[in-house]
């Protein structure tokens, strides 16, 4: 069951949930604030709730606010791209059309792309973590 409070200008999403506990919550990018609460809480409990921590609701809003954000991606040479964490720069080979997509639309035409990486120094195991050959061999 969805409900709307209003604590100033902000507005706060009440959901009535089968749960023990409430959970406040402050949504990227625009700060969106939502409260979980157990089916039997009365709905003037939960406002008496948001309206003593509305100096943290700010504070998390003010803080998504401020929070960096990535620019959209026009996919030229040598722009900046993260993959795994890691810094990589686009390089446009020959073989692909450039810009990769159609100029009405933004959808990208291409087949496949290709990453190429350094090797790892420790290869993965099977389970998909990295072996050390520091550590002992259990036999």
């Amino acid at each position: 069951m969805l409900t709307k409070i209003a604590l100033g200008e902000i507005a706060v999403e009440v959901v009535k949930k089968d749960i023990k506990n409430l959970h406040l919550s402050v949504y990227p990018p625009a700060g969106r604030v939502r409260i979980s609460a157990p089916l039997r809480m009365n709905l003037d409990t939960i406002r008496v709730f948001a309206i003593s921590k509305l100096s943290w609701i700010k504070r998390q809003q003010k803080k998504l606010r401020e929070q960096e954000r990535e620019t959209p991606r026009e996919y030229l040479d040598r722009e900046s791209h993260y993959v795994w964490g890691k810094r990589y720069l686009l390089k446009w080979s020959k073989a692909m059309r450039h810009p990769p997509w159609n100029s009405s639309t933004t959808r990208c035409t291409c087949r496949s792309v290709r990453v190429r990486a350094k090797k790892r120094s420790r290869p993965f195991s099977k389970n998909g973590i990295a072996s050390s050959s520091s550590r002992s061999s259990p036999h």
